[in-house]
This record gives structure tokens, C-alpha cells and sequence, in this order.
């Protein structure tokens, strides 16, 4: 699998996008995956270079702090599982899509400037 599978959704933010989650993956996740492979866990300040980098606010809205769209969701998602080998990562790196969707469409203002923002 490589990054031409999505060459037809992708447009040049897109691409830019994937190339940079990509380079984060390779350089930040991919020479430690095995050690955290076998620990089950991941050092907390990779979320905080995650989120400066741009790569966990994808999907939500742009007045919490979100930017894109679903599909860049995806986008990021596929470049973390090929340049970072390790599943774990992303799934950690993730778990926020599952977790805020509630607050976004159902908190309350507070909740949202408490969980939402990266």
C-alpha cells in the first residue's frame, strides 16, 4: 500500500498534509514503535508534539480549535499507520476522535473549552 492509493481524493493540501504526518510518523513514532509496541503504552509528550504539529484537530470544528475535515482525518490516520509501524500509536494518537464527538455536538460551552481545544 502506498500514498498513490488516495492520489484521486487527495488535492495539494491534502498531499502536503499526508507528507507531513508521514515525516512526523517516521522521525517521532516509527524508531520507537517496537519498544512501545512491547510496553503497551506511549510517552505523554507525544500527544502535545502530535497536536503542535497540526495532527490531532483534524475533523473538528474551526471555533474549537479544529481544522479540515473527516477526510483529513483519514488522511492522517493512513500516513501515521505507514510511516509510524505502529498500530498502538495510532490508535493512542486517535482515541480523542472517539471521546469529543459527544462534547462537540451536546456540551456545554464550558466542556467544550475544557476537552476540545488541542
Amino acid at each position: 500500500m502506498t500514498q498513490d492509493l488516495f492520489d484521486d481524493v487527495f488535492d495539494e493540501d491534502r498531499r502536503a498534509l499526508a507528507k507531513r504526518t508521514r515525516r512526523f510518523a517516521e522521525t517521532r513514532i516509527a524508531p520507537n514503535a517496537a519498544a512501545w509496541e512491547r510496553a503497551r503504552s506511549l510517552p505523554d509528550p507525544l500527544r502535545g508534539e502530535a497536536a503542535r504539529a497540526g495532527l490531532l484537530q483534524t475533523g473538528f470544528p474551526a471555533d474549537l480549535g479544529g481544522v479540515g475535515d473527516l477526510l483529513d482525518t483519514a488522511v492522517v490516520t493512513h500516513a501515521l499507520v505507514l510511516g509510524g509501524q505502529c498500530p498502538g500509536a495510532v490508535v493512542g494518537l486517535g482515541a480523542h476522535h472517539l471521546a469529543l464527538p459527544p462534547i462537540v455536538s451536546m456540551g456545554s460551552p464550558a466542556q467544550k473549552r475544557r476537552y476540545i481545544p488541542p
